[in-house]
């Protein structure tokens, strides 16, 4: 279990184990983080579970409600956090009687130290192939394309449908 967790990670129960941890249990971080990931090896419930962020001055760094996300992740998301050791402690419940718990640390070096605000900030998204003028062009073009195909079924309908031409120089022969 400890070498599924990562090094650092307390033991949880035998019928739920931690697949990974965001950060990494153990690790240094490089860049700032805006939330703790929790995956598991069985469906957990909002309700039954918790995340603690604990900074080296004792305050709990987490921030906004735990999320569950597809039954086998816990999104717990955090405040900016400063230079130090942090302990994630927590318990994940399960579909049966009981849950499970454990906690990992993490280090947030004085290099990671970066402008990062409590809510991450909107990230713009500038595509100049999207917006509702290249759907009107895309929409006209199809709109072209079945109004050919219909010329074209009418046009050849009426071909088929019409007696054959009359040709006068041909006379009757008896």
């Amino acid at each position: 279990m400890l070498l599924i967790a990562g090094p650092g990670a307390s033991p949880a129960r035998a019928d739920i184990a931690v697949l990974q941890t965001v950060p990494v249990a153990g690790s240094t971080l490089t860049a700032p983080i805006t939330e703790v990931r929790l995956s598991f090896t069985r469906a957990v419930h909002a309700n039954y579970s918790s995340v603690e962020v604990t900074g080296p001055d004792g305050a709990d760094y987490a921030s906004g409600d735990l999320d569950v996300f597809m039954d086998l992740n816990i999104v717990q998301p955090v405040r900016h956090l400063a230079p130090g050791t942090y302990r994630v402690s927590w318990s994940a419940g399960v579909a049966a009687p009981g849950e499970a718990q454990g906690q990992f640390d993490f280090t947030v070096p004085e290099a990671a130290l970066m402008a990062v605000d409590d809510k991450p900030a909107a990230v713009a998204y500038d595509n100049p192939n999207s917006g509702p003028g290249v759907w009107l062009v895309l929409g006209g073009l199809a709109g072209l394309v079945v109004v050919l195909w219909v010329v074209l079924i009418v046009r050849r309908s009426k071909r088929e449908l019409a007696p054959p031409p009359y040709r006068g120089d041909r006379g009757m022969d008896f």
